[in-house]
């Protein structure tokens, strides 16, 4: 992309944006976007992501941004005490920092965006002194990782859980320190703002960007029969998708035989584990599609998406994902965290197994008509932020 008079904006970020990719890579794409429109654009990349970097080429200069983390052995001490990393963030697990090598300092850019904050000690060599720095948490780390941490223990993984509840503490130390050095903050859900207590001298603006699907296109709307096909998606060897999956095939699958709804659980997503994968290949009433090229199929032939997740952060693009293609969505209340309260109202909330057969069976006494309101209902209520086409965002919600 040849200079031109626009100022210049910095992206630093651990995720490749891409257009097509979900999560924070689609994040990171919005990003990219949104500051091509009033600026050049150089996106700085941290670390070896392999996405495809063709799309982000197209519109904006790439760069490596040669990095190194803190010696192995002094991040193995501060993990076990964690306020070591808030005196010296660097110590954090997962943390980059930047290479002497790195030679972007003297660029000038009017805005500097952080995309998430392991990349915070790269990030704040860049620029210049009077750039407006923000940075997007995504989700707040300390919350996601303690509620991972519980997942674990529940999973029966007690030295996973320790681990990854004393990394939440060091997140609770750096993300307090951090937000001195920003202009503004950014976050998913609305969930996590309040946690974002304002330091003495007064508070830092916090913005909440959804996480955004592409648009799809609904299925129309048909009854739930009587041998229901029910849908859960999600990355397997990620904790909490993985305690949702042994729940669903155990309590709630001997829970809605007892009740006589017989019918087929899919469960597809990345990267199955192999323990989990032999426990669902000997269930004859249990499909499981490992690595699916392509989801859409499946939620085309699905009859209700169940989402019953205890743990996690941010929204839950799962749940977005299944609205948006049409699918009745029944969830815990984790599965609507972040998403307006009109979507759980039209959708249904699951606590337990009496809770899903319950919702269940209501729908199933539902007529399509009743289906596709609620369905368009609970579309609309997502629509101005989820479910759009990506361009300039507004700022929603600030504080």
């Amino acid at each position: 992309m040849s200079p031109g008079h626009r100022p210049r904006a910095l992206l630093v970020t651990a995720f490749v944006p891409h257009p097509a990719a979900g999560g924070p890579r689609m994040r990171a794409w919005d990003w990219a976007r949104e500051l091509a429109e009033d600026h050049e654009v150089v996106v700085g990349i941290v670390g070896d992501d392999p996405t495809d970097r063709r799309p982000i080429e197209a519109i904006a200069d790439v760069v490596e941004l040669p990095t190194r983390q803190a010696r192995p052995g002094v991040r193995r001490l501060a993990r076990l005490l964690p306020v070591l990393a808030w005196w010296r963030p660097e110590y954090t697990a997962a943390w980059h920092l930047p290479d002497p090598d790195l030679r972007l300092a003297d660029v000038p850019a009017s805005r500097v965006v952080t995309f998430r904050s392991h990349v915070h000690e790269v990030a704040r060599h860049l620029g210049t002194s009077d750039s407006v720095r923000e940075l997007d948490l995504d989700d707040r780390e300390s919350t996601t990782l303690r509620s991972v941490a519980g997942s674990l223990w529940r999973l029966g993984r007690y030295r996973e859980a320790l681990v990854c509840g004393l990394t939440a503490l060091q997140y609770v130390g750096v993300e307090r320190r951090l937000r001195g050095h920003y202009d503004r903050l950014h976050l998913a859900s609305a969930t996590d703002r309040p946690r974002l207590r304002p330091r003495r001298g007064g508070a830092r603006p916090v913005d909440v960007r959804p996480n955004r699907i592409g648009p799809l296109t609904p299925r129309p709307a048909r009854a739930v029969p009587a041998t229901p096909t029910i849908l859960f998606v999600g990355t397997l060897d990620y904790p909490p998708n993985e305690e949702a999956v042994r729940w669903l095939v155990g309590p709630m699958r001997a829970a809605l035989h007892r009740a006589g709804l017989r019918g087929r659980l899919v469960i597809a997503g990345l990267a199955p584990p192999a323990a989990l994968r032999r426990r669902l290949e000997v269930l004859p009433d249990v499909r499981l599609v490992a690595d699916a090229p392509e989801l859409a199929p499946l939620y085309r032939e699905a009859d209700v998406v169940i989402i019953p997740l205890r743990a996690g952060g941010g929204t839950k693009i799962k749940t977005v994902e299944a609205l948006g293609h049409g699918v009745p969505v029944l969830g815990s209340p984790e599965a609507f965290r972040g998403l307006p309260a009109t979507v759980a109202e039209h959708c249904g909330l699951v606590r337990s197994t009496t809770d899903a057969v319950t919702a269940l069976r209501r729908l199933q006494a539902q007529d399509v008509g009743d289906l596709e309101r609620r369905a368009r209902i609970a579309r609309a209520a997502l629509q101005p932020a989820w479910l759009r086409p990506p361009g300039r965002r507004r700022a929603r919600g600030t504080t």
